[in-house]
């Protein structure tokens, strides 16, 4: 396991195995293929515990995961930024039709295959698939313990021909790729809510994540963008009016202050029209880990939404002004949870 403390380095040195010569089928290997394949890539930790039952110890989990390295079924994703135990792991071609052959043609309705190649992933790219991943156990879990929710729909960015938003601006033909995308259900109200997923390293200026906020107030207001949310609300049979929310999940480049990259990003959404402001949530990746080791990691008030500032629509001038502005309305802003409060 990775080390804790200095007195655990001997041990999490010691290679785990990567393959196995007598690899057994279990019946819960294809719920792992699947779930590997639906967010595109997954760590043993992240995989121990979305399957607790069946990966009940750090042994058994890595005897299992080189089991299905040893099948073809997953494959390794080789980098030099990874500790030598701490693998990530993407699904097979071999993978898929596996799961077509134990759970049927549509098992692998909506998956692809990520990219395997033997060319190493760079540290920037497993952080954000990884943090992607991250986010969709937390919220499966949270949803998995709440009676009144339903998780209808994940969609992580796979086929671009399915999960580019398109549309066309003053004769320009545009396209928007969130990093995710999920629906969830409320049973007591029957609503429906759409939510993409945009995941911020500090790696983009300010300005540039201010031209794409934008970029998705054009595309809701653009008829693909509106025949878009229509026929996903159609698809589940809801009677709730086709909306989304942005979930900006946002971090540092450096790792130290998150809260200085969400200031920033903040001042750039007082621009947006009141619409779509309305629809903008903020959380950071330091908020997120407070509860990441919980039973339900979504079910506390961890964002701030840009529609409960006091500013007037539209507020443009300076970009410091904007951010000394956003940076009193994030200190009194409240929080609230990203999940409706169950029914009493």
């Amino acid at each position: 396991m990775l080390p804790r403390t200095a007195w655990e380095l001997p041990a999490s040195q010691r290679p785990t195995p990567a393959v196995v010569s007598n690899p057994k089928q279990r019946e819960h290997f294809p719920a792992i293929v699947r779930w590997v394949a639906t967010h595109r890539v997954a760590d043993g930790w992240q995989l121990q515990r979305r399957f607790p039952q069946c990966l009940t110890s750090y042994r058994t989990r890595n005897r299992h995961l080189a089991e299905l390295v040893s099948l073809g079924y997953l494959a390794r994703l080789p980098s030099r930024a990874l500790t030598p135990n701490h693998h990530v792991y993407a699904a097979t071609a071999k993978g898929i039709h596996y799961l077509q052959a134990t759970m049927g043609e549509r098992a692998a309705d909506g998956l692809s295959i990520s990219e395997v190649r033997d060319r190493e992933r760079t540290w920037w790219h497993l952080r954000h698939e990884l943090g992607l991943t991250e986010f969709a156990l937390a919220r499966e879990l949270t949803i998995q313990r709440r009676t009144d929710l339903e998780l209808v729909l994940t969609l992580r960015r796979h086929d671009y021909a399915t999960t580019k938003l398109r549309f066309n601006d003053r004769g320009e033909q545009y396209s928007l790729e969130p990093d995710d995308q999920f629906i969830f259900r409320q049973h007591t109200t029957g609503q429906l809510v759409a939510c993409f997923v945009e995941l911020d390293h500090g790696t983009a200026t300010a300005s540039r994540v201010g031209d794409k906020l934008h970029a998705y107030d054009r595309w809701a207001q653009s008829g693909p963008g509106r025949e878009y949310l229509e026929d996903l609300f159609a698809l589940f049979e809801s009677n709730s009016r086709p909306n989304f929310r942005l979930l900006m999940i946002v971090r540092d480049i450096e790792g130290g202050n998150d809260e200085r990259r969400l200031t920033h990003l903040f001042a750039e959404s007082l621009t947006l029209p009141s619409v779509m402001r309305d629809r903008v949530w903020f959380t950071t990746v330091s908020e997120l880990c407070q509860f990441q080791y919980g039973p339900t990691p979504l079910r506390h008030p961890l964002w701030r939404r840009v529609r409960h500032t006091r500013t007037g629509v539209g507020v443009q001038g300076e970009v410091a002004l904007r951010r000394k502005l956003a940076a009193e309305q994030l200190a009194t802003l409240p929080r609230v949870p990203l999940f409706p409060h169950p029914a009493a």
